[in-house]
Formats: C-alpha cells, sequence, structure tokens
C-alpha cells in the first residue's frame, strides 16, 4: 500500500468518518460470460457439446480455428419480428459471481492472459484499493456483472437483481447508502437503472453514482467494428472472422455514434472513394456494408436510456489528452478492409466530445465532473491518482 493511501485512510478511521459501500457496474466486455454446448453435429470441426465453461474471457479460443468456433457460439441471433435476440441453438450462457467481485478482477484468470501482458486484468487494482481501505470483497465492495450483449430493454431481469443487490449490500452494511461505480458502457446501464427508480428509494438507498468513462453519444470505433470488424489491434485475431459476431450485439449499436445526441451530426464519421457517412446516414451506410438489419436495431434501441439526470448527486470521471479514432478513412477496399483512423481527442477509445457529454445533464447541486489527463480507457482503472479521488467520493 502505497503510503498516501495508508495516511488518507488512517485519518479518515481516526475521524470516525466512514466510506459508502459500493456495486460495481462493467463495461461493455467487463465480466466472465460461460456458456454450455449442446448442438447437433456440423462439419465445422468446431466442439458441439461441453460443459460450463468460460466463454468470455478465454485468450486460448482466440486463436487460429478456434477463433471461428468461439464466434459461432458467442454470437446473437436477432428476430426482426419481436425486434428481440437470442443465442445460437444449442448454446446455453450464464453470468458468473453476481454479488462477488472475481468475475470483474479478472476476465481471464488464466496464466495464458498473464503471459499476454496480464490480459485478463481487468479491476482486480480497483478492487485492491477498496480492499487496502477496509473494504470487503462481496460484502462492501460488491459488483453487478451482466450479459453485455445485450441492450438495456432486453436485461429487465438483470436490473431486478441489482436492485435487490444494493438493498442487501445496504443492510448488510447497517444500513448504509451505496455508491455505484461503473465503466464505460456501464455508465450508461447505470444512468439506466437510476432513472427507473422511485425518488424515494434513490435517496434512501443511494450515496453517490460515479460513472467512469462513460461513452455517453456513443463511440466513433464502433463504425469499425461494423464495417470491417474490430480486432482491439491484436494481430492474431481476424476481424473479419468476428465481424458477425461483433454486429450481432445489442450493445453494439446502442454505443455507436447516437443519431440524435452526436455534438457534430455534420462530422464524416467514415469516409470512402465513394461517399462519407455521418450519423445521418444510417441507412446508407448499413445498406453499404451488406447489413441492412443494423439500422432496424438501432432504431430499437437509440432511445431507450435518456440523457438526463439519474435522480442522484454524480460524478462523472473520466480522462482525455489521448489520441482518439474521431473518423475513418478508407482508401479501398471498404468494408472490408480495415481503415485508416483519423485521430483526435479523447480517452483512446472514446473521444472528448462523447466524455463530456455528461457536463449537459448532470449540472445539479452537489454533482462534479473530474478529468484527468493521459490515461486511456483501460488504464484509467489502474491509476493512483484517480483511486484516491474515489475515495474522497464515498466517504459520508
Amino acid at each position: 500500500m502505497k503510503l498516501g493511501v495508508l495516511i488518507f485512510a488512517i485519518l479518515h478511521h481516526a475521524r470516525g468518518q466512514a466510506y459508502s459501500p459500493v456495486v460495481i457496474i462493467p463495461g461493455d466486455g467487463g465480466n466472465q460470460i460461460e456458456a454450455k454446448l449442446n448442438k447437433p453435429s456440423d462439419e465445422t470441426g468446431c466442439p458441439t457439446t461441453s460443459d460450463w465453461d468460460r466463454l468470455w474471457l478465454d485468450v486460448w479460443s482466440l486463436r487460429g480455428q478456434r477463433l471461428r468456433c468461439w464466434a459461432e457460439n458467442i454470437k446473437l441471433i436477432y428476430n426482426a419480428t419481436n425486434r428481440m435476440s437470442r443465442n445460437v441453438d444449442g448454446v446455453q450462457t450464464r453470468v458468473p459471481g453476481f454479488g462477488d467481485t472475481s468475475s470483474i478482477e479478472y476476465l481471464d484468470p488464466s496464466w495464458s492472459a498473464w503471459v499476454l501482458a496480464d490480459a485478463g486484468n481487468y479491476m482486480k487494482d480497483l478492487v485492491d484499493h477498496f480492499v487496502s481501505l477496509g473494504y470487503v470483497r462481496g460484502r462492501s465492495v460488491r459488483a453487478a456483472p451482466y450479459d453485455f450483449r445485450f441492450a438495456p430493454h432486453s436485461q429487465d431481469a438483470y436490473f431486478d437483481t441489482l436492485k435487490q443487490l444494493i438493498e442487501d449490500t445496504s443492510r448488510v452494511n447497517n444500513n448504509k447508502p451505496i455508491s455505484i461505480i461503473s465503466h464505460s458502457m456501464g455508465g450508461l446501464f447505470g444512468l439506466h437503472f437510476l432513472q427507473n427508480q422511485s425518488q424515494d428509494w434513490r435517496r434512501r438507498f443511494i450515496h453517490r453514482f460515479i460513472p467512469i468513462s462513460c461513452p455517453w453519444v456513443g463511440a466513433t470505433v464502433q463504425m469499425n467494428t461494423y464495417a470491417s470488424g474490430y480486432n482491439l489491434g491484436i494481430s492474431l485475431i481476424d476481424p473479419l472472422v468476428i465481424r458477425e459476431e461483433q454486429r450481432s450485439y445489442e450493445t453494439g449499436v446502442y454505443i455507436l455514434p447516437h443519431p440524435v445526441h452526436w455534438p457534430n451530426p455534420s462530422h464524416p464519421l467514415v469516409t470512402t472513394p465513394y461517399r462519407s457517412y455521418t450519423v445521418r446516414d444510417y441507412r446508407q451506410f448499413f445498406n453499404d456494408i451488406g447489413f441492412d438489419q443494423g439500422l432496424d436495431m438501432l432504431n430499437n434501441v437509440v432511445n431507450i436510456t435518456r440523457l438526463e439526470h439519474p435522480g442522484v448527486c454524480s460524478t462523472a470521471v473520466y480522462s482525455v489528452g489521448v489520441d482518439t479514432p474521431s473518423g475513418l478513412k478508407y482508401t479501398s477496399g471498404f468494408p472490408d478492409n480495415q481503415p485508416q483512423r483519423i485521430m483526435g481527442d479523447g480517452d483512446g477509445t472514446v473521444t472528448k466530445s462523447s466524455l463530456e457529454y455528461s457536463q449537459r445533464f448532470l449540472n445539479e447541486p452537489g454533482d462534479q465532473h473530474r478529468v484527468f489527463h493521459g490515461l486511456n480507457h483501460g488504464k484509467i482503472l489502474k491509476s493512483q491518482d484517480v483511486f484516491n479521488f474515489l475515495t474522497n467520493q464515498l466517504v459520508l
């Protein structure tokens, strides 16, 4: 434990001050998902049966022929009639560790992930910081993982259990109000959840809402995902192999640049030798990439989370000063080739204009906005400066 953290903790305990218990809502891809297979035999060579095993994340499954099998198992099937999505036939999924933190600390706890620069470590450092302050895993710092493939309109059961988790966490911590800390897309889920609770409930159970690095009005890099597939910069992964899987998620369109709220609607997000696409051109964009279904999926989710105040004191935390895709330029081979990325300001994943959009609606007395510099979208969860700031926000 660093000396500054130790002194801070000692001073606050000495003064008799207490911390709010914490419930964490992770971001897109920010917790484990398990799958059980019972699929008909086929000629792909992929396993068709298995007991429960980790589907996300397992870095070993993202190599070679395994990648194609993995993408087929994790993708969703969209029903255009009822506008709902489901798993592929023969695939059951579940989210482990609800209420615990294990599922968000390490997405892949295996040795293989550790060798790859500790690639599976997501929130281990953050949870360790809370424990250093006296928090207890599974009691005063807890996690609310979810199936991040599905957008909020498909998550009624999740939001019910999240409400129960918050009430239970308050009860076992002497009825203290809870702070919801979220990362990335989890901020939109947290906002959606809070807006659907009564003011009396929020007043009783919530101390503060702290969204970190939230893409309030989307992320330009999602256009890359839909057009060409996005391999997160991992050269071993063929983006075209995972493109269909990435397009199938409800949350994929949920965090596209917002067709109504995007701060500069005339700014070209994608440029090709033949035309450019802005947020006003989604119909043409989806048609030109051969994914007409995408427009219906987008229209189905675009207004489900209102960019309005959640009814609790809120602190938006984000970082800028990192080169971030603000546009994509295709010189040839659109959409199958990878584009040149036109860089702007942001956190490496989300542009500054989307990160700071919270200033337009989180503006009630008691709300705060804390901007760090030079921390990318993931590193913000591993910064001692951020941890110290969060600690101050949690003092009751």
